[in-house]
């Protein structure tokens, strides 16, 4: 799970999923869609802080 900055937006939660050789992908609930990065794009992210690892703890009705 990350938290990702993205269209203008911030700490949206974005799941990783399984996507091509050489990229990553994210689906974003809030957004509604699924996005593919170049690895390369997702190291800078990281390193800028614009894509942050994170934890979620759900919680029971």
């Amino acid at each position: 799970m990350f938290a990702i900055d993205f269209k203008g937006q911030t700490n949206l939660l974005a799941q990783e999923i399984p996507s091509a050789v050489g990229m990553r992908g994210f689906y974003i609930g809030a957004l509604k869609g699924e996005y593919y990065f170049f690895r390369y794009d997702c190291e800078k992210m990281l390193k800028e802080g614009t894509l942050r690892p994170c934890s979620w703890l759900g919680r029971s009705a």
